[in-house]
């Protein structure tokens, strides 16, 4: 299941009592071949291009990522592995394996791990950029810090669960294993039936990281950056692609 989650009152009044902790740079880093470290477990780019990053999230059970929101970004967040509690200032989503969440700008969230030992996750953001971010509350201490600098970055990706798709050729499909889950990144120049196309596909999910879906009538189904069931977009009467395009395939082996 995917639920979508929208920007509330409560999200805009926290949000512009916080407007100067929120900065307007662009980060630059390179983030590729880096693990970041955290207090409740660590990250890594797995994927990036100018519309979309995907970033591969291990929490350990019983911690939590930041009450936090993205002002001026999207993200959409699939877990992989495990059980988790996703938290708004509005309530709360249970998450399990094969779920997740789509998040708009500004609204405040924080994911929690409940499940033995631990859970990972993975977050597309649109558009790129780490330094888009506001801490409302942490437990441990990070209120209104911005994102983690060099000294908590480490270049020894052999000591963490690891994959990335930087040095892949996906003309067509590239496909990679992590924790039981099968990723498969797909770009297609101009494709003259998706449909079909998709159809061949026993994937579980599928997310947009470069142009749209629409149906037959011209109406959007799936944007970048968004994630959808597969069979529920197949559900439709016909799919049409959007110029030239990128997906990310999710399927879990049993």
């Amino acid at each position: 299941m995917i639920k979508r989650i929208y920007r509330s009152k409560t999200d805009i009044e926290n949000l512009s009592k916080l407007r100067t902790a929120i900065s307007n740079e662009v980060d630059n880093f390179n983030y590729k071949k880096v693990v970041v470290e955290k207090p409740w477990g660590y990250e890594y780019l797995m994927f990036e291009n100018q519309y979309t990053a995907i970033w591969v999230l291990y929490l350990k059970q019983g911690h939590a990522t930041s009450m936090h929101c993205h002002p001026n970004k999207k993200s959409s967040l699939i877990v992989l592995s495990g059980n988790v509690i996703c938290s708004t200032l509005e309530g709360w989503t249970p998450r399990v394996t094969g779920e997740g969440l789509i998040i708009d700008e500004a609204v405040f969230h924080s994911t929690k791990a409940i499940s033995r030992p631990g859970s990972y996750i993975i977050e597309i953001e649109s558009p790129p950029n780490k330094k888009d971010l506001v801490r409302l509350r942490d437990e441990y201490g990070r209120e209104n810090q911005e994102y983690e600098g060099e000294d908590k970055m480490s270049r020894n990706i052999s000591r963490y669960k690891y994959i990335d798709f930087h040095d892949s050729t996906y003309s067509q499909k590239c496909t990679k294993k992590l924790k039981g889950c099968l990723l498969s990144i797909c770009n297609s120049e101009n494709p003259p039936d998706i449909h079909e196309q998709l159809k061949k596909e026993d994937a579980h999910l599928i997310c947009m990281l470069k142009g749209r879906f629409h149906d037959h009538e011209g109406n959007i189904l799936l944007t970048t950056g968004e994630v959808a069931p597969l069979l529920k977009l197949l559900s439709k009467k016909q799919i049409v692609a959007f110029g030239d395009i990128i997906y990310l395939l999710l399927t879990w082996q049993k």
